[in-house]
């Protein structure tokens, strides 16, 4: 009998256990909020446009999407990222409005791909094939989609089996597709290693970080002030 009440006790405290690792919300710390619900490899945090949702990109075996009540810090949904077709999954990127993902990744068939879903509903919209001289030489590789412009902005780092950073053995560069009525156009491409990519909604701006911490800024005057004189 003592053996069965011990069982029952320990079968008691791993189910609390289990239940405490699994439940979610904002735990008071000194000057801020922090989740009480463990995550493994934290990509991306970033708000709904309203504020009263958090969603986070991390991995862990998978790619994950998890979607929080801001307010609460209670997780209302996660979504789990598929990876059959590729060989290799890079980045998972939210869009700065909160209304679609991109999922960048090295397919079977050795070609790099962007594809673009809806956050919401996870149905696909986009899907853009990489036309690059090696695709097996990419080490790094996101995209960031403007559903108001209709654009994707892809940035890519590669090297070939010598290539150490920063040496002439590593290349790179920012994409510009156009995606309007089901064509897919580049309209602006820049050469050159880089690392990180940040973006505007609604505005055709962008800026990266090359080696030796160079800041490049990417502006098409003539869509700014086209949407100026809009308004």
């Amino acid at each position: 009998m003592k053996i069965i009440g011990t069982l029952l006790l320990i079968s008691c405290i791993l189910t609390q256990l289990s239940a405490k690792a699994q439940s979610s919300g904002w735990a008071d710390s000194v000057g801020y909020k922090q989740q009480i619900m463990p995550m493994k490899s934290v990509r991306q945090v970033l708000y709904s446009p309203s504020g009263d949702k958090l969603y986070s990109v991390h991995l862990d075996t998978l790619f994950r999407i998890s979607h929080w009540d801001a307010i609460t810090g209670k997780l209302l949904r996660k979504q789990s990222i598929d990876q059959s077709g590729y060989k290799l999954l890079y980045s998972v990127t939210i869009a700065n409005d909160g209304l679609t993902y991109s999922v960048c990744g090295l397919q079977v068939n050795d070609s790099c791909s962007s594809k673009i879903y809806s956050l919401n509903s996870d149905s696909l919209l986009h899907s853009v094939t990489l036309k690059l001289k090696n695709s097996s030489e990419v080490q790094e590789y996101s995209a960031i989609y403007d559903s108001m412009l209709r654009i994707l902005r892809v940035r890519f780092e590669a090297s070939d089996v010598y290539g150490t950073i920063p040496s002439g053995s590593r290349y790179g560069g920012v994409l510009e597709y156009s995606l309007v009525d089901g064509k897919q156009q580049i309209q602006r491409s820049e050469n050159g290693a880089t690392n990180k990519l940040s973006s505007a909604i609604g505005v055709n701006v962008a800026a990266w970080v090359g080696y030796y911490h160079k800041v490049v800024y990417l502006i098409s005057l003539v869509r700014i002030l086209n949407l100026v004189n809009m308004h």
